[in-house]
């Protein structure tokens, strides 16, 4: 497997990361527990040693399950958890009812939970999952770097942000990670968003 080292940081990571929705079992029908740690160990094997992750999947449970088949691997390897979508509890057999939540106070309450769920002290990398319109993205950074500052999350970037805001967001703090869809169907990423992740940052 091939590794790279995260520019301004001092993180190496597999060139294939694992995606963890499905630890959280929602939209994936009935899930296989046993399987499901079985493909966590053979990308282990494999060299895979950055797992994608976010409090939302299966409202905590994903986060929860990988913990539980990293075991003490959990240090050793590169997690990815991201926040910014808050939720109210399912009535019944009601879906829960989600929405954007990137406050200063969601920022707080969700990193310490999914630091709990996670088993950590830190995590490695702390993505925005989603823009907030009702929050000022200043706001959301002021309170990422303040965590940052005690410990509690080594990198922080952003995820499915709009070049415009993502410009915004670089303006206050410098942005080292940004996730995006980006697949043989969609390149549209191409456009602006990858020139500016590229060159841009550094003007």
């Amino acid at each position: 497997m091939e590794l790279y080292q995260l520019i301004n940081t001092n993180l190496t990571i597999s060139r294939i990361i694992f995606g963890c929705e499905p630890l959280g079992g929602t939209d994936w029908g009935k899930v296989d527990a046993q399987k499901l740690e079985q493909a966590v160990s053979k990308a282990l094997d494999l060299g895979i040693n950055c797992f994608d992750v976010a409090d939302v999947y299966g409202l905590g449970r994903a986060e929860e399950r990988l913990a539980e088949i990293l075991g003490a691997k959990r240090h050793e390897v590169v997690i990815i958890s991201k926040f910014g979508v808050n939720w109210q509890p399912p009535l019944g057999k009601n879906r829960a009812h989600t929405f954007l939540d990137s406050s200063p106070h969601r920022v707080i309450t969700a990193l310490e939970n999914s630091l709990r769920r996670l088993k950590l002290d830190c995590i490695p990398i702390y993505l925005i999952h989603w823009p907030d319109p009702n929050t000022p993205i200043e706001d959301t950074i002021e309170a990422l770097c303040k965590c940052q500052a005690m410990g509690k999350i080594k990198h922080f970037g952003v995820s499915n942000f709009p070049l415009p805001l993502l410009q915004q967001a670089h303006s206050w703090h410098k942005i080292p990670f940004v996730e995006l869809q980006y697949n043989l169907v969609d390149r549209s990423s191409e456009i602006e968003i990858l020139p500016y992740c590229l060159y841009g940052w550094r003007i």
